[in-house]
């Protein structure tokens, strides 16, 4: 079972259940004429089960309905992290190498922008 919620005018979210309890999740909006995927969320008891994927088709079929032609996202890559490579195989690609890094004291990242036209 899964579901979109409209949370605002331009931001939506779908998750998807597993006995009647949340396993992943994932919120977009929408603003001129493009997605951008803010945040893709699987609990680890359920990944490596194709649940990302089937949920970044969700928003790129839901986007093809409203007529968008682009879906953008800012992954935070971690050493030795295989987000970005989740998302090339999802038919992603970078725009920048890095278009900025986050450190929290702790952990240092890139940001890196991905796109995919539909």
């Amino acid at each position: 079972m899964n579901s979109i919620n409209k949370i605002t005018r331009n931001f939506l979210n779908i998750t998807k259940f597993a006995n009647n309890k949340p396993i992943a999740t994932c919120k977009f909006s929408i603003h001129d004429n493009s997605t951008f995927i803010h945040n893709i969320y699987v609990n680890k008891e359920f990944r490596n089960k194709k649940i990302g994927s089937t949920l970044l088709q969700e928003v790129e079929q839901y986007s093809a309905r409203k007529n968008i032609e682009n879906i953008s996202l800012v992954a935070h890559q971690v050493s030795n992290d295989s987000l970005i490579d989740f998302y090339k195989k999802n038919g992603y690609y970078q725009t920048n190498d890095k278009i900025n890094y986050y450190d929290d004291g702790e952990t240092t990242y890139d940001l890196i922008k991905m796109i995919k036209r539909l």
